[in-house]
């Protein structure tokens, strides 16, 4: 009698492991570091306040008091847009024995919430001017940022309102950290800490190679008791600028969305995401109409820097 081998025995399960790598994380960082609060209107309304700038200010005993001027908060504004993923998972996927998860449904509705964070995320960041009307959509955090450094014919965005987006016609210069420090000391003077930094991959490396002429702040003294090889650092995490330690991060969802030009210094103290009531990344089943389960996850909400001037950018980086 011939022996029985697995080769032969179709119904083996394949040695496929049950961990699933995501090789496209959700890294998103801006989003992340953003506090959160709900909305109440489709157009989200904000007041800016600004103090006077420093006066010589000094009187004589007895002086008599004087009327003073207080600069009033400036108005602005910003559009919730919606976002959507739909995913349908027929029945007979739902049931199956599937590597890695046990529910087809639950694992689409995690990926669908990355994949949307991204969406947010890249939303966040492109230079888009608000559209009030139609498909509504929210202006990115550029169309409001006033302070940095600006390549050769390049500019912020004339408004500052959200209507309009900077201008990044000119011609790109080298990354530097002149280029960066200006950014950082113009932020710093109108009451901003930036603490992060954030580009795309590319750009990483562009200000890893401008700092090799800097001396690190610590250095790493390692003992060995056995031959190991040598690991050398090219990389630079915390940037200690003249006006605080900013830490550097690369974002893969600049990198997609080809926003290669550019450095964002964020002070995650006067950032926030905003969203409708009952509209952040919920999920709604909707009506089985086949042999299968459809869903849609929603997010409808904006974004609003609510000290512009605490964040900078440094745009045009060839």
């Amino acid at each position: 009698m011939a022996t029985l081998v697995s080769t032969a025995v179709v119904s083996v399960r394949e040695d496929l492991s049950d961990v699933i790598a995501n090789i496209s994380p959700a890294d998103t960082p801006v989003y992340t570091v953003a506090s959160k609060e709900t909305q109440s209107s489709t157009k989200h309304e904000f007041l800016v306040q600004e103090l006077n700038a420093p006066a010589d200010n000094k009187k004589a005993e007895g002086a008599d008091f004087s009327d003073g001027t207080s600069n009033q908060p400036t108005r602005f504004d910003n559009m919730a847009q919606i976002m959507h993923k739909v995913i349908k998972v027929s029945d007979t996927v739902e049931n199956l024995n599937i590597a890695g998860r046990a529910s087809q449904i639950a694992y689409e509705k995690v990926m669908a919430g990355q994949e949307l964070k991204k969406d947010l995320e890249r939303a966040l960041l492109v230079d888009n001017a608000k559209v009030t009307s139609g498909t509504r959509e929210m202006a990115g955090i550029s169309s409001y940022i006033s302070n940095g450094d600006f390549a050769t014919d390049m500019s912020a965005a004339s408004s500052l309102d959200g209507t309009d987006v900077p201008d990044a016609t000119g011609t790109a210069t080298a990354l530097t950290m002149a280029r960066v420090e200006a950014a950082l000391q113009a932020a710093y003077e109108d009451g901003g800490s930036p603490r992060l930094a954030v580009m795309s991959p590319a750009v990483k490396r562009k200000f890893s190679a401008a700092t090799d002429g800097f001396t690190a702040s610590t250095q790493a003294q390692v003992q060995h008791t056995k031959a190991e090889p040598i690991q050398f650092v090219s990389a630079v995490s915390v940037f200690l600028s003249d006006f605080g330690s900013v830490e550097t991060v690369p974002n893969r969802v600049m990198a997609a969305a080809s926003l290669n030009d550019r450095i964002y210094l964020v002070d995650p103290d006067y950032i926030t995401v905003t969203n409708l009531p009952n509209r952040n990344f919920v999920t709604h089943d909707l009506a089985k109409t086949a042999d299968a389960e459809t869903f849609a996850m929603v997010f409808e909400g904006s974004n609003k820097l609510t000290a512009p001037k605490a964040h900078a950018m440094v745009l045009g980086i060839s």
